[in-house]
């Protein structure tokens, strides 16, 4: 299977993660901790297992904000502007090099609300996964905040459900 792992030069930023085939699970989190594919961390790891449950021949994780950092509020204080594009630039690439109407898993969490640029950032992505006709999933209840799950605490059991994106917006 093609592994896919883009990151800035020093390695502060990552783009795109997985392993795929035909027809990976596209997970968006908010923004990766320090996870590699030699080194999953706990998201990563219950991507992976979530893919392969649900049927789907390998993974892909991307983010609404590129910027590695193991607590959510060591994200810039104002968005990196170079980042955000790059980022954009990464999920299209993946987007147009998946199989048609690609699974997209919203798993971003109340994790959403630490920035105000992360939402505008989850619209870009919208905006920009909407040509290629995503089909938009979440797993188990959305939180109490109304977002959907984290990955990270989810129990293997969570069913998947259909997800309205442009309702959540």
């Amino acid at each position: 299977m093609p592994t896919l792992y883009k990151t800035n030069e020093a390695d502060t930023a990552r783009y795109v993660m997985g392993v795929y085939h035909k027809h990976p699970l596209i997970a968006i989190g908010v923004n990766p901790s320090q996870a590699t594919l030699q080194k999953p961390d706990m998201t990563v790891s219950k991507v992976k297992k979530f893919a392969l449950q649900l049927g789907f021949d390998g993974y892909i994780m991307l983010n609404v904000y590129p910027q590695r950092a193991t607590a959510p509020d060591s994200l810039h204080r104002k968005k990196f502007a170079p980042w955000a594009a790059k980022n954009l630039h990464a999920i299209a690439d993946v987007l147009a090099g998946t199989a048609p109407r690609p699974v997209l898993w919203a798993a971003w969490g109340n994790l959403i609300e630490t920035r105000p640029y992360l939402g505008q950032c989850l619209r870009d992505i919208y905006q920009l996964a909407a040509q290629y006709d995503p089909q938009w999933i979440r797993l188990g209840e959305l939180t109490r905040k109304g977002h959907p799950r984290h990955p990270s605490r989810m129990s293997y059991s969570n069913a998947s459900y259909p997800f309205d994106t442009l309702a959540y917006f």
